[in-house]
Formats: C-alpha cells, sequence, structure tokens
C-alpha cells in the first residue's frame, strides 16, 4: 500500500511539473507570436533553467533561435540552433535548426558555412520534408 502510494505521489508531481514546463513554453510562443522576443528568450530560457530535463527544452533552445533570427541577431541565433544540432539531434526540431543555421550563415555572408551546414542537412536528413528550400538555398549559394 505505501508503495503505490509513493508511485502515485511521484507520479503527480511529475504532471505537475510537466504542466508547469507546458505553461512557460505557451507563455513564451505567445510573447513570439506577438513579437516580443526579448520576453519570448527570457520565458524560454527560464524553461530551459527550471527544467533542464523537460521534452520542451529542444524546442525552447530552437524558439530562442527563431527569436534571436527574427531580431537579425544571427550569431546569437546560430548559438541556440546548434544546440538543438549538437545536444537534441534526435529532436523533431534538429533538422530545422541546422537548415536556420545554414540560413543564418547566409545572412551573415558566410556562404561557405552555409553551404557546409546545408549539404550536412542533406545528408543527415535526406528525408526532410524541406528539401526543395534546401535545394533551392544551396543552389543560390553557388
Amino acid at each position: 500500500m505505501k508503495k503505490n502510494l509513493i508511485i502515485l505521489i511521484i507520479l503527480l508531481c511529475v504532471c505537475a511539473l510537466s504542466a508547469q514546463s507546458i505553461s512557460l513554453y505557451n507563455k513564451a510562443r505567445s510573447y513570439y507570436k506577438s513579437e516580443k522576443y526579448e520576453k519570448a528568450i527570457s520565458v524560454f530560457t527560464d524553461l530551459i533553467s527550471k527544467y533542464p530535463n523537460d521534452k520542451l527544452v529542444p524546442n525552447a533552445h530552437y524558439w530562442i533561435g527563431e527569436c534571436y533570427y527574427d531580431l537579425d541577431d544571427y550569431a546569437k541565433a546560430v548559438k541556440a540552433f546548434q544546440n538543438v544540432a549538437d545536444f537534441h539531434f534526435d529532436s523533431e526540431k534538429a533538422p530545422d535548426a541546422v537548415l536556420k543555421i545554414g540560413l543564418c550563415y547566409k545572412k551573415l555572408g558566410l556562404n561557405d558555412q552555409a553551404r557546409l551546414e546545408l549539404t550536412r542537412l542533406k545528408k543527415t536528413f535526406p528525408d526532410y520534408e524541406r528539401m526543395k528550400l534546401v535545394n533551392k538555398f544551396l543552389k543560390e549559394l553557388q
């Protein structure tokens, strides 16, 4: 009986933590959609700090990158997207992050690096749903 009670308490705590991280994530996405990028970055960063092992962490890093991209701070965007590509490689956001790294390098005028990232994307994620876009950007970089 005690063992079942302990398991129930643990499950309730996990669900509460998950609800809190989801709430933070939704708040940050709302800021992003309202183009309040600095506030979105702050809330996404808070989520990552409070819930470092949460399943939403890769998405939070990705959206931090999107915020910096929209703020035209491509160097900081690369760092956020690189975090997804390097440490959350199995995340659904990983191929999108690699694409955005390539686009950031393109915006920074680092065309060789942009080409390398986009080529890496093609090799690593050959079934990527946005491959036509990748090929378009690679063609522009020739």
